[in-house]
């Protein structure tokens, strides 16, 4: 990580009071290209998540209710506890 600037080192307390912690970038649009990154991962975990609730469902483990997304899943059991 690189050290922070001068002006980092001067907004950092006001960054303080409303961020646990911040970061110098480095140059203008850097962080537009850190949002993103951060954007792209959100959408993957949203992706493996519901391919998860799915693989979940067609193993019978769940019930999925409505598909309206007004009620949550129904859980049948556990793998580890399929062997008992």
């Amino acid at each position: 990580m690189r050290a922070a600037t001068a002006r980092h080192r001067a907004v950092r307390e006001l960054f303080a009071d409303f961020a646990k912690q911040s970061a110098d970038l480095g140059a203008y649009g850097n962080g537009s290209r850190m949002k993103f990154v951060a954007n792209h991962l959100v959408a993957i975990h949203n992706v493996a998540s519901a391919e998860a609730m799915m693989l979940a469902e067609r193993a019978g483990w769940i019930e999925s209710g409505d598909r309206d997304g007004r009620s949550a899943p129904v859980v049948r059991g556990c793998f580890r506890c399929a062997h008992r």
